[in-house]
């Protein structure tokens, strides 16, 4: 797997743990070789399943499992799903920004400087300048990027072209461009439920109910790196350490409060 710190490749796993809010249990354990967690969700759903029997119905889950096309993929499996909101779209946002920033453009010429006119479907520049629709890129389903952009001419004449779209090199540049977001219902509708106090507060216990479990085994244990290598080998001392888990959990449910109501 590629490392994030040094760039390179080395011998790697991706430990996935499903957790249960009500009994604060590992429920689920798999061992995949992927760099993130992009897609580890619905296959962490149905091993979940495969050890308990039981389908769920609720998924707390942090940016990093988050795409459209899972929140969709939730939708249709009748999954209430928890996640990061509108990460998605502020990283595409601090992507963008990043991006304007390395070619030069100046903070008066962002894309919110920019005004869009709904009713002729285009916008218009901070000097007044329309930029008319130009196509949609469809980015996964329920995502369509409309993208606006002005005449090439129109931009080269003006005097602000060098703060708001400088020429590349030789290159003589086109016209300024601008991309406008539109989501699906089923999209819209999640978003608008991670507004919710009630959303955001369930979001918020995913520390306690998630993170616990990994800096657990990290702590406890001292699994910050396996012990073995081969596939099968880390994914049976991951299920030792994760059962052994599961055991202290027990222990601290079942019998330690009988401890102290003896001792009291």
């Amino acid at each position: 797997m590629k490392q994030p710190i040094t760039g390179g490749f080395a011998p790697s796993y991706n430990l996935q743990l499903m957790t249960d809010a009500a009994e604060d249990l590992i429920v689920g354990v798999q061992v995949v070789q992927a760099g993130n967690d992009q897609g580890q969700l619905e296959k962490g759903l149905q091993e979940a399943q495969r050890q308990t029997g039981v389908a769920a119905k609720q998924a707390v889950v942090d940016e990093g499992y988050l795409s459209w096309a899972t929140v969709l993929e939730m939708q249709r499996r009748r999954v209430d799903l928890i996640a990061g909101g509108t990460e998605l779209d502020a990283r595409h946002k601090t992507l963008n920004q990043q991006n304007l920033e390395r070619r030069g453009v100046t903070a008066p010429y962002y894309p919110q400087a920019f005004v869009y006119d709904a009713e002729h479907d285009l916008y218009l520049c901070p000097q007044g300048q329309p930029l008319p629709h130009r196509g949609v890129k469809q980015e996964g389903e329920g995502v369509q990027r409309h993208q606006y952009r002005a005449k090439t001419a129109t931009c080269r004449a003006c005097p602000h072209q060098p703060q708001c779209c400088p020429r590349s090199g030789k290159s003589l540049g086109s016209g300024r461009t601008i991309t406008r977001t539109e989501y699906g219902q089923g999209i819209k509708a999640f978003l608008e439920k991670m507004k919710t106090p009630a959303a955001q507060a369930l979001y918020q216990a995913r520390k306690r109910v998630a993170e616990f479990p990994n800096l657990w085994l990290k702590e406890k244990l001292g699994l910050r790196r396996f012990h073995v290598r081969g596939l099968p080998k880390v994914i049976c001392e991951a299920l030792w350490a994760c059962l052994t888990y599961n055991i202290q959990q027990w222990w601290r449910a079942r019998w330690k409060p009988r401890l102290v109501a003896a001792a009291a």
